[in-house]
């Protein structure tokens, strides 16, 4: 057979139907509407057809991934977009038409849609099923599994292969990637027609709260302050360069108003501390003659200036 005739054939329904694994397209909009599933995506959830899928899901992602993991998984997601440019892999649970837990993993694209507009298109994997299949494949060769203790730290290393460009504890970008992609990062807010922005931002009186309240407090704290950052600067560059410091690079759209919201929000997570942020803005010249260590390390120096003033 030719592959003229072969392309024209292997129709998309054929296809989608017929993948091993599941299928998602979803809008990248605020409920997350479901656009489409394959028949594997929906027999993983246990649902008779389409229509029962997307009525136990409520037809968003938002309430497809178990609601424990959402919050985490999208942050993830957001993140490692940013980074990537367009590229996203996660793990989180589902829970089933049936009451069945099942972990995924998940390899999405964010796609500019013409009629859509930005949608999500995913691969979905059920772990436990694939786990199925090396235990079959493996007893055909005549392999024994390996011991689980071995099994888990494989997993580990895929794991970190995967988020290598982003902070363990925020999920925020490392600054390692923002080296990587700070300067294309930049360019692409000045192709969009506005001016760029760096801020450095520290948290004041950080060591004393740790001091007070124990590494896990201070890890709930640094959690809570990347969870507003990405609120406050939206479709932005985000990084975690030091234990408590912190790196926006931005449009400067608004800037004045979201540093204000930001940092009222922030004083607000522990109101019997005296947790603030400072913040240092470096307006970034143009969109080709700039040095993103030199930006970062003029916002830095900003910054430091004011918490030097806020200590006298």
């Amino acid at each position: 057979m030719l592959v003229e005739e072969a392309r024209e054939k292997l129709t998309l329904e054929k296809i989608s139907q017929n993948f091993p694994g599941g299928l998602l397209v979803y809008k990248a909009n605020q409920t997350e509407d479901i656009l489409f599933a394959n028949d594997d995506l929906v027999k993983l959830f246990e649902c008779e057809n389409f229509e029962e899928f997307m009525k136990f899901t409520g037809g968003s992602f938002l309430y497809l991934v178990y609601h424990e993991d959402i919050e985490e998984v999208n942050q993830a997601i957001h993140s490692q977009i940013a980074i990537s440019g367009g590229n996203d892999f996660v793990y989180y649970r589902i829970i089933t038409k049936n009451g069945n837990i099942r972990t995924i993993e998940d390899w999405g694209r964010l796609v500019d849609d013409e009629n859509f507009g930005k949608v999500y298109y995913v691969y979905l994997n059920d772990i436990s099923e694939r786990e199925k299949l090396f235990n079959i494949a493996s007893t055909k060769v005549g392999r024994l599994l390996a011991p689980a203790q071995e099994q888990e730290q494989v997993q580990r290393q895929t794991r970190k292969a995967a988020f290598n460009m982003l902070d363990k504890l925020t999920d925020l970008a490392t600054e390692k990637a923002l080296q990587l992609r700070g300067a294309d990062f930049i360019r692409k807010i000045f192709d969009s027609g506005m001016n760029a922005s760096v801020i450095y931002f520290n948290i004041v009186n950080f060591h004393s709260y740790n001091e007070a309240y124990g590494f896990d407090g201070g890890d709930r704290i640094l959690k809570s302050v990347a969870r507003i950052l990405q609120h406050t600067f939206s479709k932005s560059l985000i990084a975690r360069v030091e234990n408590d410091r912190f790196v926006v690079i931005t449009s400067k759209e608004d800037l004045y108003a979201r540093l204000v919201k930001m940092k009222a929000r922030v004083k607000t997570i522990r109101r019997d501390s005296r947790i603030e942020i400072q913040a240092g803005v470096c307006r970034v010249p143009n969109r080709d003659s700039f040095d993103i260590e030199a930006l970062c390390e003029q916002a830095k120096i900003e910054c430091e200036s004011i918490r030097s003033n806020y200590q006298k």
